[in-house]
């Protein structure tokens, strides 16, 4: 009995990143190692593909701060009282191909109304070297900031249980979050800018009091969180929440199938392919453009948004997948006879 009281307890190990994990296993190390963890990815369409996100409700817990209770079989349960970072980035198609499977039961649990999601034009073709060095000193004091915040983390290997630093608003920034949440909780009605929109707009002012609290806590600001850095917490999440009203809110059927298109002609772009065969995608590309009548609408979105253009060689129809390097849309379009031609 006194050699079994004796037996070293195993040390904590200072994990902060999870990638290719399940959830079983985040959970255990938030509940072995230190309470706080970022699944973060550069190559996000494995993580949604995979068993990170099998336990939606429990990952939907911990972002509320709430604790979750670990059940187990062959072992001991355990309770999690952590934080956890998820960063992903995702290529367009993987997203969509995860969005047609899973989208109902994601977007039914709340997860991604939890995001700041966002899915920014391409800039290739755009992307020029210019003379003369670009100034570094921001990035310098971003990441000695973050290294400052690292080292600080590390206490909690000692003291799991260490109190959390807690920040309030001013009573000015009181008076303004509550305006920015009871307005956008009239916009959830019939006609208003969230009606369908609930979950996202249900989160958005916590979202926008998180931001502020990482601005306030970042940028080493004292006392209250003033109004000032509550303001700027609200412009940046009213530009994720219009990019999520983009990516989810009900579209044409020709914007949807624009978008599946682009995704699928990108992996072609990414090959260093010139042109598509129109065959070609009727007969490999998304299923829903696989139907000439539902294809030559989304090419026109696509047209019309510079991303394609249409040419003709030898009785062939090809999407030029790089139309800034051809002639200009209306010569272009000129040898075109008509624009809609299917082979």
């Amino acid at each position: 009995m006194e050699h079994q009281a004796c037996t070293p307890i195993k040390p904590k190990r200072f994990k902060l990143l999870y990638e290719d994990a399940t959830s079983e296993a985040l959970f255990l190390g938030l509940h072995q190692n230190i309470p706080v963890a970022g699944l973060i990815s550069s190559e996000g369409g494995g993580v949604l593909t995979g068993k990170a996100f099998n336990d939606l409700s429990k990952q939907n817990a911990l972002w509320s701060g709430d604790a979750i209770t670990v059940d187990r079989v062959s072992a001991e349960s355990y309770e999690v009282r952590g934080r956890l970072t998820v960063s992903l980035m995702v290529q367009e198609s993987s997203f969509f191909s995860y969005m047609e499977k899973n989208g109902e039961k994601s977007r039914g649990s709340g997860l991604w109304a939890r995001f700041l999601v966002c899915s920014p034009e391409s800039t290739q073709g755009t992307r020029f070297i210019t003379e003369g060095a670009a100034p570094w000193d921001c990035c310098d004091r971003f990441s000695e900031r973050v290294g400052e915040i690292l080292k600080s983390s590390v206490e909690f290997l000692a003291d799991s249980k260490k109190p959390k630093l807690v920040v309030r608003f001013s009573q000015a920034a009181i008076h303004r979050w509550v305006s920015i949440f009871n307005g956008v909780e009239a916009q959830i009605r019939p006609e208003g800018r969230y009606f369908g929109m609930g979950d996202h707009a249900s989160k958005l002012a916590d979202n926008i009091a998180r931001v502020a609290a990482i601005f306030h806590f970042f940028e080493k600001k004292d006392g209250e969180i003033a109004v000032e850095t509550l303001e700027a917490a609200i412009e940046v999440c009213f530009w994720y929440s219009d990019e999520f009203l983009r990516m989810f809110s009900s579209q044409p059927q020709e914007e949807a199938d624009a978008q599946k298109l682009d995704a699928w002609l990108q992996v072609k772009r990414e090959s260093c392919e010139r042109s598509v065969p129109k065959t070609s995608v009727l007969k490999f590309g998304p299923k829903p453009v696989r139907d000439v009548k539902r294809l030559d609408p989304a090419i026109e979105v696509l047209i019309a948004r510079g991303k394609v253009l249409l040419f003709k060689s030898k009785n062939v129809t090809y999407i030029d997948i790089f139309p800034e390097y051809s002639m200009s849309n209306m010569n272009t379009r000129s040898v075109l006879s008509p624009l809609k031609t299917s082979i």
